[in-house]
């Protein structure tokens, strides 16, 4: 998405993240550049709210509709999404994925959400601009048969005043 935010001449990065991870981010890798947050509140009085990227996040709470509205209530010029869990049925679910132990020892609950569901809840506030397959996650099958998989958007807030 580097291209779409060529514009931009300085970036500044704002890390919203699990409290363990922000502590070890704030020890191991701040920067003037690069800064750990405990909320997208305190991260955006760091960088503005020229844009945020959510990449393999809303899946994973409880309420991921909530987590939209409150990302479209701080005006972000653009959202970029990455690698969200869509299922190819009207009804969405929730599952849990097992981490492999191999990477470490976990689970987690996840939503495989609706795609046409989810568009909508952007639509009166942004155009989308882009949609892409991600490049990490393959398609699969659910253990039902129905297909899941992952996708990305860029949306960029409507204008208003046309």
């Amino acid at each position: 998405n580097k291209d779409l935010l060529y514009s931009i001449k300085k970036f500044r990065w704002a890390i919203v993240e699990q409290r363990h991870f922000v502590d070890c981010g704030k020890k191991e890798f701040e920067t003037n550049e690069l800064k750990f947050f405990h909320s997208v509140k305190e991260a955006i009085e760091f960088a503005g709210k020229r844009a945020i990227i959510l990449s393999s996040v809303i899946q994973y709470f409880e309420k991921p509709y909530d987590l939209i509205k409150e990302i479209i209530s701080y005006g972000f010029e653009f959202i970029i999404i990455d690698r969200t869990a869509f299922v190819q049925t009207e009804q969405e679910r929730i599952t849990v994925q097992i981490v492999p132990e191999t990477i470490y020892k976990a689970s987690y609950p996840v939503w495989f959400l609706n795609e046409q569901k989810f568009l909508k809840a952007f639509n009166s506030n942004y155009d989308c601009l882009s949609v892409f397959n991600s490049k990490f996650d393959p398609e699969e099958k659910l253990e039902d048969g129905v297909l899941a998989y992952r996708k990305g958007f860029v949306f960029k807030m409507k204008n208003r005043w046309n």
